[in-house]
């Protein structure tokens, strides 16, 4: 179930805006549940109202298409009837005629204005709003955009680098493909969020200030050169959901004193830890296939049953 569930009235300018307001909560770790399907009957009310029921917040984009629309006036009446009474949220976009049955509902509620239209609206209150719902302070966002098909992130000024969305992360052939990697200095902590399921290849090489890095248990490979020559790591937790470590993703961590390697990883490939002087004893399941150069030869390897 989805912490925020937006409702709203598709239109191309509605849509646009749905998605910068889902892009600034989810690079938070506040997920969103919204339609970006054709209503058909059935199964999709079903889990529209269930989402209702479960979310915490309750947000309407109360423009003029929302206004008239029966599904946004049937969903703002579960979101009001549910027992969980989920906090809810009307941002209006625009001056319209409020329509009497909906204006009975929002009228109860504090409504937050977004300004004249979807497509120019002001969302940062309403992002500060929900973000204190949850204990969150959004910071600066210095940069944007996509690291895979449905894959994005975000930088902000703190040199926090957050990947969200789901699938795999894109692999990357060449650095100068990364999208950060003309800031790459500025990246101090990087946050892998659950429905990631991959950490693409050359990633995060080369970031000469990161510290730490936090990975979801959604993630099942750390793929090749993914953290090579990141000379300030000095730990990392691998989750048990992780099978596989391609080659060279750490290689060259010279401050790396700390690794987990949960008995779910399969295989670790040539090179991985390669370079990672101060990596002195490593456990590592007795199911796991080690390359022979996966390691320093100065490492010891303990093999756990």
């Amino acid at each position: 179930m989805a912490d925020v569930f937006i409702s709203y009235k598709r239109s191309e300018d509605t849509s646009v805006l749905v998605s910068r307001i889902a892009d600034e909560l989810e690079s938070m770790d506040i997920s969103c549940w919204y339609d970006t399907k054709d209503p058909t009957p059935g199964y999709f009310a079903q889990t529209i109202k269930r989402e209702i029921e479960n979310c915490k917040v309750f947000l309407l984009i109360w423009d003029e298409g929302a206004n008239n629309s029966e599904w946004c006036l049937t969903e703002t009446h579960i979101a009001f009837s549910c027992a969980a009474r989920p906090m809810r949220i009307p941002f209006q976009v625009g001056d319209f005629t409020k329509d009497s049955d909906m204006d009975v509902y929002m009228t109860r509620c504090q409504i937050l204005n977004g300004g004249n239209s979807p497509k120019n609206a002001n969302i940062k209150k309403l992002i500060v709003k929900i973000a204190a719902i949850f204990g969150k302070k959004p910071m600066r966002i210095i940069q944007r955009g996509s690291c895979g098909d449905d894959v994005k992130y975000t930088l902000d000024a703190n040199g926090v680098l957050t990947i969200y969305g789901k699938e795999d992360m894109q692999n990357f052939v060449f650095a100068t493909d990364i999208p950060w990697q003309n800031i790459r200095e500025l990246v101090s902590i990087v946050r892998i969020q659950r429905g990631v399921t991959s950490i693409g290849s050359l990633s995060f090489s080369g970031c000469p200030s990161l510290t730490g890095v936090t990975i979801s248990d959604s993630v099942t490979s750390i793929n090749s050169s993914a953290f090579r020559d990141c000379d300030s790591l000095e730990s990392i937790i691998i989750p048990d959901s992780v099978i596989s470590i391609g080659g060279w993703a750490f290689r060259n961590c010279g401050k790396l004193t700390n690794v987990t390697i949960p008995d779910s990883v399969m295989s670790i490939s040539l090179e991985a830890f390669r370079g990672c002087n101060n990596l002195k004893s490593v456990s590592v399941s007795s199911k796991t296939r080690i390359n022979t150069y996966a390691f320093d030869n100065n490492a010891k390897i303990i093999r756990r049953k």
